[in-house]
């Protein structure tokens, strides 16, 4: 039997691209549109649920920002769901007892033999099991079962991921299930942020959209980590900048993940007896 595990990396980046797409579209549309009324279209008129609490259209416009990246926070949360599938199954199939094959280009092959109450305990029912697990919870199972490095970023990400819990369960309300530890005063947020700036020192300048360069000077890239603490009982609320910051950790976080998990498959070369095709003797 073979299987052939696709590496995660392009279907998390067009998961955080869509996410990001649609944010951008829905923010654009926001800023043109100019509703008389909250009705949606396409259909016979506008239901109104709780009438003391229904929005004028101004302050829809105003909410649906803050909802409208909330959401796309979520989408990237959701998009390493997939990717950390991809990790327990390439760590379980490279920690199996076999025999390494060396290929033309270099590459290497395992060939393993395991039995089907193995497959389907590890690989059917297994991935249900691990879909349900928190995400804190999946990388500890990585860690214990496989001897995972999580990535640099697994903090950042899992600070994140307490944000959509927030925002999904909470209303972006930080209450007493969203703090780490009892002494901590509020949700701390971490991101990974691409700076551009000109100068050294006091006339340091951080580049922004419609920032201008003049000839001779020399822009710097740098890539820094943002922290940012949301005291209890306030609503969390993200910029259209952070958003964009926080995608880019995803995906940073994604290119890690992948690395941590070939780290196993490299620690298991050494250990198997490693054969090219021409020394398999036949029978």
């Amino acid at each position: 039997m073979s299987l052939e595990l696709v590496l995660p990396g392009p279907a998390m980046q067009r998961a955080i691209q869509r996410a990001m797409d649609l944010v951008a579209f829905g923010l654009q549309a926001a800023e043109q549109a100019s509703p008389t009324e909250l009705s949606i279209p396409g259909t016979f008129g506008r239901v109104i649920a709780a009438p003391t609490k229904a929005q004028r259209p101004d302050q829809a416009r105003d909410e649906f920002h803050s909802w409208v990246l909330a959401n796309g926070l979520r989408d990237c949360v959701e998009a390493i769901a997939p990717a950390l599938e991809w990790a327990r199954r390439f760590c379980f199939l490279w920690t199996r007892e076999g025999t390494m094959h060396a290929l033309e280009d270099g590459k290497f092959q395992l060939q393993a033999q395991f039995t089907g109450e193995e497959w389907n305990k590890h690989i059917v029912v297994g991935a249900r099991k691990f879909d349900r697990l928190p995400l804190p919870e999946k990388i500890d199972h990585l860690q214990t079962l496989y001897r995972f490095d999580p990535p640099e970023l697994t903090p950042h990400v899992i600070s994140l991921y307490a944000a959509r819990n927030c925002l999904s369960h909470r209303l972006g309300v930080v209450g007493h299930p969203d703090l780490k530890t009892s002494t901590d005063l509020g949700l701390v947020l971490r991101w990974r942020q691409l700076r551009l700036s000109i100068g050294e020192g006091e006339v340091a300048r951080t580049l922004v959209k419609g920032s201008r360069v003049k000839a001779g000077e020399t822009i710097k890239t740098e890539i820094l980590d943002v922290e940012r603490t949301i005291p209890l009982g306030e609503r969390l609320t993200i910029s259209s900048q952070e958003y964009v910051e926080m995608a880019l950790t995803f995906l940073f976080f994604g290119m890690q993940l992948q690395v941590s998990a070939e780290a196993v498959q490299n620690r298991r070369k050494p250990s198997a007896p490693i054969v090219t095709r021409g020394d398999e003797q036949p029978g």
